[in-house]
């Protein structure tokens, strides 16, 4: 698994850098305190190899002459499986990982040859249910056919991807065939008994797969 590329939000002097491109090689070329130590303190950061300071969160200074530090820090990293990797693991995509505390994300294709084959579909909710039995994931789903990073209910409100992300433990991000949410949203809306009671009124699993 390799990173292509990675953005940065608060940490020392990236205020906002989106997209950053990495490649073999990488070559990053700038002034003297143009942010290419930056970059990659961030990127040990994001491999969990540097403890976030106060003195990290980016500085702003204010029209009025008062400054402060940014509120929120993160880093975020796309990674790609190499060749090897998929042929062990199947159609996989990519894994997001966000370092404010930690937001993992990832995606994998199967290969199921319809929405109406019983037994591969039942494995996948039980592989499902038993991954995530425990964890209290923010959001997990099964999709027939659609690996949209955005989720049907983000796309309706219009609601941008980091704000879904942050107030996933209160709010649902989302529908799906089969969906999984954290346990105290779950509780929230009514535990198993009362999820199992909303339309399309699915059967629900543990605390919030459905």
């Amino acid at each position: 698994m390799y990173l292509t590329c990675l953005s940065v939000c608060g940490f020392r002097s990236l205020a906002q850098v989106g997209n950053i491109p990495v490649s073999s090689p990488t070559i990053l070329a700038d002034r003297n305190d143009g942010g290419k130590s930056a970059v990659l303190t961030a990127l040990v950061f994001l491999l969990g190899g540097h403890q976030l300071t106060d003195e990290d969160r980016t500085y702003v200074q204010t029209e009025g002459g008062v400054g402060g530090r940014w509120s929120q820090t993160w880093v975020e990293g796309v990674f790609t499986l190499d060749a090897g990797e998929v042929d062990v693991l199947g159609r996989a995509g990519s894994y997001h990982v966000l370092s404010d505390g930690s937001i993992w994300r990832a995606s994998a294709s199967v290969s199921v040859n319809s929405p109406d084959d019983r037994a591969s579909c039942t494995a996948l909710v039980d592989f499902l249910h038993t991954a995530l039995d425990g964890s209290s994931p923010l959001f997990g789903r099964l999709e027939w056919d659609n690996s949209d990073e955005f989720t049907n209910l983000d796309a309706l409100l219009r609601r941008r991807k980091r704000t879904s992300l942050r107030e996933g433990r209160r709010f649902l991000r989302g529908y799906a065939w089969v969906t999984a949410c954290p346990a105290e949203l779950a509780a929230q809306l009514g535990g198993a008994g009362g999820l199992g009671r909303v339309p399309p009124g699915s059967p629900v699993l543990g605390g919030g797969l459905r």
